[in-house]
């Protein structure tokens, strides 16, 4: 995912209307959001563990998945968003017992897939 995007997740989750509001609430200039929006830049190690602890993620998955923005091989992308992936279906975890819950209750169809799906991490 590209730097930007990070950052209107950021501006979604917290209710933020501009660039400006974000950058003062993650502590990085105006000027670096204009960077990564319009040369795609992406953001360093710093600037993805802010995002991450402002989005209540495991900072490791944005950062894996700057360095995979990064990198030029496509096995090496891959690579890092797979882990990234994985660390999704980690943050699961503590919500097994309410997950077993919800399958239980309700009989196998296709809507519950959608119960796999990390809405507030990584995008799975």
């Amino acid at each position: 995912m590209k730097a930007f995007e990070w950052i209107d997740r950021v501006k979604t989750a917290r209710g933020l209307h501009s660039d400006y509001a974000a950058a003062k609430a993650l502590g990085i200039t105006q000027a670096t959001i204009s960077l990564y929006r319009k040369r795609g830049s992406t953001m360093d190690e710093s600037a993805s563990i802010v995002v991450a602890k402002t989005l209540g993620m495991a900072p490791a998955g944005v950062i894996l998945d700057q360095a995979a923005e990064r990198v030029k091989s496509p096995e090496a992308r891959a690579t890092l968003l797979e882990e990234a992936r994985r660390l999704c279906i980690l943050c699961l975890m503590p919500l097994a017992p309410a997950f077993a819950t919800n399958l239980i209750a309700a009989p196998p169809r296709k809507k519950n897939i959608a119960l796999l799906t990390c809405k507030r991490n990584y995008a799975c």
